[in-house]
């Protein structure tokens, strides 16, 4: 049976798969990656969607903790 999880690696966030008799973190470890979920999920479907939500959480976070691009912007110097 085949597994999958969600990987990233030097591209980005992805979905791989891997046999059930190999465990995410090995595979982790095998490719040089980082696992982002480890899931299992047991089809491409369930994985890509979890995949999408997580990218869609953390964008909605980045929104709202990530400061604006200028921040100093409408702040003014005095010269003494």
């Amino acid at each position: 049976m085949t597994l999958y999880c969600i990987i990233e690696d030097d591209n980005g966030w992805k979905v791989v798969d891997h046999p059930d008799t190999e465990t995410a973190d090995n595979l982790a470890h095998r490719l040089g990656v980082n696992i982002i979920d480890s899931g299992p999920y047991h089809s491409w479907e369930d994985a890509t969607d979890a995949l999408e939500a997580l990218q869609l959480e953390l964008g909605e976070e980045a929104e709202v903790d990530v400061p604006g691009n200028n921040p100093l912007e409408g702040r003014y110097e005095t010269e003494d």
